[in-house]
């Protein structure tokens, strides 16, 4: 039997809490190398809840790969605008590096079943429960507040700080 580690204060509070979450502001950046992905960057919190669940994937034999995780604003913009994303929102959380996409297609029910609960667990919210605009079974992601806009526009100096050192 698998172990997460549960990062929630409350484990019986299965909803998304924001007031125990840190501000835009004090949110930190940092580079990952994701398996299907290659190097991104991700939002510190949401990469420590993604290596526990890539851990429980892990233990479940459970192959870890993903389609997309961090996008710069203006591949976002793009993807809205040409209608080639699922639901590609305006100011996705790809864009503040707390949004992750994994092939659920590929998985078997079983596998996708176990992802999911282990997600939630982890406090993950995950795209198959969307209503508007749509669903989204391959996203998962980790929503501090509502302000998306200033997750992003904290993440994106960021990230390009990140990029000059390496």
């Amino acid at each position: 039997m698998s172990t997460l580690l549960d990062t929630s204060t409350d484990p019986d509070d299965t909803t998304q809490t924001q007031d125990n979450q840190n501000p835009p502001s004090q949110r930190t950046a940092v580079a990952r190398l994701m398996p299907g992905v290659g190097n991104t960057y991700l939002d510190s919190e949401f990469a420590q809840k993604l290596d526990s669940l890539e851990a429980f994937m892990e233990e479940q034999g459970i192959p870890i790969t993903y389609l997309s995780a961090y996008r710069p604003q203006a591949l976002q913009d793009y993807l809205r605008t040409s209608g080639t994303g699922i639901t590609p929102a305006k100011d996705s959380l790809h864009s503040a590096g707390l949004a992750a996409d994994l092939p659920m297609s590929t998985y078997t029910p079983e596998q996708r079943q176990a992802i999911v609960s282990a997600a939630k667990t982890l406090r993950l919210r995950w795209g198959g429960d969307f209503k508007s605009p749509g669903i989204d079974p391959n996203h998962f992601d980790l929503q501090p507040t509502n302000d998306h806009k200033s997750l992003i526009n904290n993440f994106t100096p960021q990230v390009q700080r990140l990029r000059t050192f390496q």
